[in-house]
Protein backbone atom coordinates (compact mmCIF):
# COMPACT_ATOMS: atom_id res chain seq x y z
CA UNK A 1 0.00 0.00 0.00
CA UNK A 2 1.59 3.60 -0.77
CA UNK A 3 0.52 6.79 0.39
CA UNK A 4 0.78 10.04 -1.20
CA UNK A 5 2.28 12.64 1.04
CA UNK A 6 3.61 16.33 0.95
CA UNK A 7 6.60 17.22 3.06
CA UNK A 8 7.58 21.02 4.21
CA UNK A 9 11.08 21.33 5.76
CA UNK A 10 11.35 24.75 7.69
CA UNK A 11 15.03 25.31 8.26
CA UNK A 12 15.19 25.65 12.08
CA UNK A 13 11.25 24.68 12.49
CA UNK A 14 10.27 22.67 15.36
CA UNK A 15 8.61 19.60 14.49
CA UNK A 16 5.06 20.47 14.83
CA UNK A 17 5.12 24.16 13.93
CA UNK A 18 1.83 23.97 11.41
CA UNK A 19 0.03 23.39 14.61
CA UNK A 20 0.60 27.19 15.66
CA UNK A 21 -0.52 29.33 13.54
CA UNK A 22 0.20 31.94 15.36
CA UNK A 23 3.54 32.41 15.08
CA UNK A 24 4.41 33.32 11.31
CA UNK A 25 6.23 30.45 10.27
CA UNK A 26 3.39 28.09 11.18
CA UNK A 27 1.10 29.90 9.09
CA UNK A 28 1.72 28.25 5.21
CA UNK A 29 1.77 24.79 6.41
CA UNK A 30 -1.27 25.60 8.55
CA UNK A 31 -2.99 26.90 5.40
CA UNK A 32 -2.26 23.99 3.87
CA UNK A 33 -3.74 21.57 6.15
CA UNK A 34 -7.37 23.68 6.39
CA UNK A 35 -7.31 23.67 2.38
CA UNK A 36 -6.48 20.03 2.38
CA UNK A 37 -8.93 18.79 4.90
CA UNK A 38 -11.98 20.62 2.99
CA UNK A 39 -10.53 19.19 -0.09
CA UNK A 40 -10.54 15.48 1.64
CA UNK A 41 -13.96 16.22 3.16
CA UNK A 42 -15.67 16.80 -0.40
CA UNK A 43 -14.17 13.50 -1.43
CA UNK A 44 -14.18 11.15 1.74
CA UNK A 45 -18.53 12.72 1.92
Amino acid sequence: MSVKYDMIVGEGMFHCCSVFPICEEGKEGWNMMVRLMKEWGNVLG
